[in-house]
Parts: C-alpha cells; sequence; structure tokens
C-alpha cells in the first residue's frame, strides 16, 4: 500500500501534525523530532502523544519518518562532538517511544579524513548504544529491497538480539 505525505512542523505537537496531514488528505508524514540545526527538542507531553496515536490508528495512517537534526556527527574526530551526536540519537529514539511503529532518518555525519571504516566504527558505537536504550530486538530486513539508497556491504551487521537480555 502507497502512503502519500509531506514534511509538518511540530512545533505545535503531535496531534496537531496528525491534524494537518488530515486536512490535506495525507496519511503519513515525515516530521524533525528537533530543531533540525541546533539540539533543542520540545518537552514531551504524553497526553499529546496518547492523542495522536490514537488519531494515527482511528485514520489509518502509515508509517510516519521521524528526521534527526541535521548537527549529529557520530564520525567526527572530536569526541565531545561525537557524544553529543549520540546523546541526540539516544534521545530520539527514546522519544520515538511516544510514536511507536515508525521510522528514523538520520544522516551520520563525516568522517573527515579519518577513512572510512573508522566513520563507520563511530557510527555502529553509537547506534549498538542507542539500540540498547530503545530497542530490545533489531530484526534486519533480508533481500534486495533491506537497504534502500546505500550500499548494505559498507554498514555492518546489527549485533544478534538475545530477546531473554533486556537492554543494559
Amino acid at each position: 500500500m502507497a502512503y502519500f505525505g509531506c514534511h509538518l512542523s511540530n512545533s505545535k505537537g503531535n496531534f496537531a501534525m496528525v491534524q494537518t496531514a488530515l486536512s490535506i488528505g495525507a496519511d503519513t508524514f515525515a516530521f524533525f523530532t528537533r530543531n533540525p540545526r541546533g539540539s533543542k527538542a520540545k518537552p514531551e507531553d504524553a497526553g499529546d502523544n496518547a492523542k495522536a496515536v490514537a488519531a494515527l490508528k482511528e485514520y489509518g495512517f502509515g508509517p510516519l519518518v521521524a528526521h534527526g537534526a541535521y548537527t549529529m556527527n557520530l564520525c567526527t574526530a572530536d569526541p565531545e562532538a561525537r557524544a553529543f551526536a549520540a546523546a541526540v540519537l539516544e534521545d530520539d529514539l527514546r522519544r520515538m517511544a511516544g510514536l511507536p511503529g515508525n521510522f528514523y532518518n538520520f544522516h551520520p555525519g563525516s568522517h573527515v579524513g579519518q577513512g572510512t571504516e573508522q566513520g563507520i566504527e563511530f557510527i555502529a558505537e553509537a547506534l549498538k548504544s542507542a539500540l540498547r536504550q530503545s530497542v530490545r530486538c533489531l530484526h534486519p530486513r533480508p533481500g534486495p529491497h533491506g537497504c534502500r539508497g546505500g550500499n548494505c556491504r559498507t554498514v555492518p551487521a546489527p549485533p544478534p538480539c538475545d530477546a531473554d537480555h533486556p537492554p543494559e
């Protein structure tokens, strides 16, 4: 099934985004999880999330796409900037639990002369840490459509799922 939508502002909350999408005939949408050029995020509102989730179900929305901040650089040589990016990633994934079952799109950054392998290692470290905090199991989708728009051979495989072990 195809879903159609656009990028919406979350400045008025998640339920307001659902209402806006409905007003333009959309059945999905994308949104920034926080200021796209900074790090500030709106305070979380459990009531707003609950209303949004109920409306998404009621109107048969497809998965949403949350977009991470452009300021994240998970593969920089600067340890402080890398720690900042990892913290933003973890916080975004934790916040997404309020709107479950959706996608997260982010730009991992630039290795700036360190080499691709080092950059990928830093990205993998941040993803493993963030996923330990927010996801119990990661089941990669096999087959040619598992990775769109990139070369899957350069992305390290996720760690195996240990369903009996809670996140650390």
